[in-house]
């Protein structure tokens, strides 16, 4: 599948809701350059952010902020319904402040994201489930006066999750397999500006290369190369957020040690060159959907060789 970009003229903001009686598919480790909510009416399984790990109950919100790399994987058997809202991170903030709401979104923001338990409160869940359903259902019919209307629900929506008290603080305790996993997360993200190889993770952690692919093609969906590249694409979008930044401080900023491979895997990634996403970063009128249902099957452009 070749990458696309999604937006909306209303600030850049997707809405959606799935259905299925018994919801089986993983989806791989991915991000979005906007925040992304969820409110998983019925659904069992994991989710999983960078190296934090938790349970997916009935009733659960998630608020995720951006350039966070996430999945929800192990569903288990039964019946999945889920709404999600996608927004572009300028226009969430800029709407926020004009509604002096910025302190609940950078509130909401202090961690890579944040589990709600609505479900524990009846009163709570029915509010979700309505602001959820009307966002969605104005959003897909944009009909009347929709914009207002759904800025409006934003706004109830933001209300309800900054004052409640069913936040998740407990995150699940990584097993055996995932312990590793994680300590391999937090020592790339450590040196990432360093560069890090599938070897150097063999060497660090004393595990071969056979078990350490298994474990990212486990949990991510992806290679290691794939991943680190895709941390690599994640810091660089965030230097060419700065209007000050060039092309070339966003390339050796994030890791790479080639202009020419850089722009290849950032194109790869996000569908954009650099030079493309460092325009539509300024002018903050449009949000690109990143990382998931990208072509995974081969692997990212091999970086030039070098000489010893």
């Amino acid at each position: 599948m070749e990458h696309r970009e999604y937006y909306e003229p209303l600030s850049s903001m997707i809405a959606d809701f799935i259905e299925s009686d018994d919801h089986r598919f993983e989806v791989r480790m991915h991000y979005h350059d906007g925040y992304e909510i969820l409110f998983f009416e019925q659904a069992r399984a994991l989710f999983r952010a960078d190296i934090t790990i938790c349970d997916i109950a009935d009733g659960d919100v998630l608020f995720i902020r951006p350039y966070t790399m996430h999945t929800a994987y192990r569903f288990l058997e039964g019946p999945y319904r889920r709404y999600y809202i996608n927004i572009a991170s300028g226009i969430l903030e800029q709407f926020a402040r004009r509604m002096g709401m910025a302190d609940v979104v950078e509130a909401l923001s202090e961690r890579p994201f944040t589990l709600f338990h609505t479900g524990r409160e009846q009163a709570l869940l029915r509010r979700a489930h309505e602001r959820f359903e009307s966002i969605w259902r104005l959003t897909d019919g944009k009909r009347g006066r929709w914009q207002e209307r759904t800025q409006a629900e934003l706004v109830l929506l933001l209300s309800d999750l900054a004052d409640s008290a069913v936040r998740d603080s407990a995150y699940r305790e990584p097993a055996r397999g995932n312990l590793h996993f994680s300590r391999m997360l937090a020592y790339i993200d450590q040196r990432l500006r360093e560069g890090v190889t599938l070897r150097d993770l063999e060497e660090e952690f004393f595990l071969s290369r056979h078990y350490i692919c298994r474990l990212f093609r486990q949990h991510t969906g992806l290679t290691v190369s794939q991943y680190v590249n895709r941390k690599k694409v994640i810091l660089a979008q965030q230097l060419l957020i700065d209007p000050g930044a060039t092309v070339t401080d966003a390339c050796y900023g994030s890791g790479f040690a080639h202009i020419q491979y850089f722009s290849k895997v950032f194109k790869k990634v996000t569908g954009m060159t650099p030079t493309a996403y460092r325009k539509a970063a300024a002018s903050s009128e449009r949000s690109f959907w990143t990382g998931e249902g990208a072509d995974d099957r081969e692997e990212d452009p091999a970086p030039p060789k070098t000489i010893d």
